[in-house]
């Protein structure tokens, strides 16, 4: 990640935005080979914004600079977005979420302010003004959304303890 390492990076996977290739699908890619160039090709994109970045101003500058850049011939279909959320690390619930984490866990939660992850948080936080949190129970090699993703079961195990206790937790809150 741009030659950051540590903390840095870190922060960087945290507090920037980021655009991701999904996937590209040009030329020929059958058996054997064949020099015709074809006519059209295809990226498939996706931005994770952070607060403040409004998917529709970002879909605007996205459009205007491929103008600019001459490719106005190139069809851009939006197929859907949600806003970034973010809920006040002061906020009571954060700190229900940490409490029951510690008495899971048995060690002190590690809370960061933003995650590298989407969702639809935005309808609770930032329409029905309610806090959100994302939580996990991955590990550092679980591989999270690529090939060969794994979850071990002890963690699995934990995992749903932590949200049963969690909701216990909150319905006496």
């Amino acid at each position: 990640m741009k030659g950051l390492s540590g903390f840095e990076a870190l922060k960087a996977l945290l507090f920037q935005p980021t655009c991701t290739i999904n996937g590209l699908l040009a030329g020929y890619t059958g058996k054997g080979s064949e020099t015709v160039l074809r006519h059209e090709a295809m990226a498939k994109l996706d931005f994770r914004l952070v607060p403040d970045q409004k998917p529709d101003e970002i879909f605007e500058k996205l459009t205007r600079h491929l103008k600019a850049k001459g490719f106005d011939d190139v069809e851009i279909v939006h197929y859907g977005s949600t806003e970034p959320a973010k809920t006040p690390l002061t906020d009571q619930f954060v700190g229900l979420v940490a409490k029951t984490a510690e008495k899971v866990y048995g060690e002190k939660a590690v809370i960061y302010l933003l995650s590298a992850g989407s969702g639809p948080m935005h309808l609770f936080r930032n329409i029905l003004g309610l806090p959100v949190v994302s939580v996990g129970c991955g590990h550092s090699k679980s591989n999270t959304h690529a090939p060969n993703e794994n979850l071990r079961i002890e963690s699995f195990i934990r995992g749903v303890k932590f949200i049963a206790t969690l909701i216990n937790d909150f319905s006496n809150w």
